[in-house]
């Protein structure tokens, strides 16, 4: 019982997570072959346990199941020179699309239609063109 004054748990009241640990330890003692994450996960599926408590073992489960992803710094000092114009790093783009059918040399603008390279061109990388 709180006593005026005194807001929060009781003391020697368990929170919820140790109440969860406690109550799988439990099971992992009565039931010797299921593993306690296992229980979690039981108790999770059971459409007929209180929705509350499915969402505490899912809570608990997935510490164990899926890792939390971390964050990481890139440092990219290395810069990359292509040697292709920005029209040519376009035009090589549209025939790769034209040619793979992700869109029809209909559809280009006249701007894109110039840009296509000719078939006897070859690209800026000294790549014969392959037809």
């Amino acid at each position: 019982m709180f006593k005026p004054g005194n807001p929060g748990r009781p003391e020697g009241v368990k929170n919820r997570t140790t109440l969860i640990a406690l109550e799988a330890a439990r099971v992992a003692r009565e039931n010797p072959g299921e593993m306690p994450v296992d229980y979690m996960l039981r108790i999770m599926r059971d459409k007929d346990v209180d929705d509350d408590r499915r969402d505490d073992m899912a809570k608990a489960a997935a510490q164990y199941l899926h890792p939390r992803l971390a964050a990481i710094k890139v440092e990219d000092k290395q810069q990359v020179t292509v040697g292709w114009s920005p029209d040519q790093l376009y035009s090589k783009l549209m025939e790769i699309m034209v040619r793979s059918g992700a869109i029809k040399k209909e559809l280009l603008t006249q701007k894109a239609m110039e840009l296509l390279p000719s078939p006897e061109e070859k690209d800026p990388a000294g790549v014969e063109q392959d037809e």
